[in-house]
């Protein structure tokens, strides 16, 4: 994915709706193709870009799932494992996980890079 992809401001279609349709937060991203379509959705997006072998990932993921329901049904809730999906961590260039992004359609409207608490994680949801 381009960077020029990721911040074309894409309309969103039906077909990004239905696919987000049944999913609860957190969704674990399999494919470049599926996460494009959650990014296509009717929902904003937060993603976490994490790898398993990352201490601060493995403290941050009860957190994102947590606020993540909180937010079930208003915010979708991505993972991200970089080691799974590389060209998705390059062509956003992500530098550190685990690094949150918030997407508004293909836009990138916010990131942080490192652990986040749970207030800063609602603040940006």
């Amino acid at each position: 994915m381009s960077k020029k992809a990721r911040s074309n401001g894409k309309a969103k279609n039906s077909a990004g709706k239905a696919h987000n349709a049944g999913a609860l937060n957190p969704i674990s991203v399999k494919s470049v193709a599926e996460f494009e379509r959650y990014l296509d959705g009717e929902l904003p997006v937060i993603v976490d870009f994490w790898a398993t072998w990352c201490g601060p990932c493995r403290m941050m993921a009860p957190v994102f799932e947590k606020v993540g329901k909180q937010f079930e049904g208003r915010v979708r809730f991505l993972k991200v494992n970089t080691e799974n999906l590389p060209e998705l961590s390059e062509a956003l260039d992500i530098r550190a996980i685990p690094t949150l992004v918030v997407f508004d359609g293909r836009d990138v409207v916010d990131s942080h890079a490192g652990l986040v608490p749970p207030a800063t994680l609602t603040k940006m949801a």
